[in-house]
């Protein structure tokens, strides 16, 4: 069961069952193929100290998390690109930019409309 940690990459992307080995496939192939994503190039990340709060885009989910330090940022958008390039092409949808990414970590999140009234 576990904590429910993960990685977010780009909006919601909604996974028909028989697609999801593939997928999965498909991350750990990037990984592994991947120069940018070891123990040694990555190191430690290190966050901002403020904590933000991330909406959807159909602001019907909100996060909040803390924001990967820019000077950390260079070493994950390299692997997000990597992994949103082979992801999409399996799944025939246009790759979001990784460069327009917020990196961050998130800390919590909800379903409840947080916008002022």
């Amino acid at each position: 069961s576990g904590l429910g940690w993960h990685v977010s990459l780009a909006p919601l992307l909604m996974l028909r069952r028989h697609f999801i080995d593939a997928f999965l496939e498909t991350v750990r192939a990037s990984i592994a193929k991947s120069d940018t994503l070891t123990a040694t190039t990555m190191g430690t990340l290190y966050f901002e100290e403020e904590v933000w709060v991330f909406a959807s885009k159909d602001f019907d989910r909100f996060f909040s998390g803390v924001v990967v330090q820019e000077s950390q940022s260079a070493k994950l958008r390299g692997a997000a690109e990597t992994i949103l390039d082979a992801t999409s092409k399996l799944l025939s949808v246009a790759p979001p930019s990784a460069a327009a990414m917020q990196l961050h970590c998130s800390l919590a999140w909800t379903l409840g409309d947080l916008r002022p009234a």
